[in-house]
This record gives C-alpha cells, structure tokens and sequence, in this order.
C-alpha cells in the first residue's frame, strides 16, 4: 500500500458517500457500499465513522474518529 501523504486527506461527508453510492447500480460492486458497511461496523462497536478521501489516489477510506491518526498496538 502506498504512503498516505496528509495533504491530500480530505474529510467527506457520510450524506456525499450515500448519494454517490445511490447512483451505482446494485448488482455492480461498489468501493462506496463497503465503506458505507464498514461505518456500520464501526457504529455497532460504539464508534464515530469518518471518510476520508485520497484525493491524489481518489480512494475513499473509512476509519473510526476515535482511533484515526492514533498510533495503535
């Protein structure tokens, strides 16, 4: 995986991903549908989901607010 470089994260909100994701077909695999899942993953276990976008790769990720930027174990 390549090296996230901070400058080109931007914040997306969840309301963006929805409707981007609402123009997908259904029976077409979708980058956004499994962020949207893994927000719901995130919110059964107490937690803030965020987007994030790689503007330089135009991934979109999703991590928890909580643990996001935090060096963990």
């Amino acid at each position: 995986m390549k090296k996230l470089n901070l400058q080109d994260l931007v914040e997306v909100p969840e309301n963006v991903v929805i409707a981007a994701a609402s123009f997908i077909p259904e029976d077409e695999e979708s980058g956004l549908r499994t962020v949207l899942k893994v927000a719901e993953e995130y919110r059964a276990a107490n937690m803030t989901p965020i987007f994030i976008l790689d503007r330089r790769n135009m991934d979109i990720l999703c991590t928890a607010k909580e643990t996001f930027g935090k060096k963990l174990n």
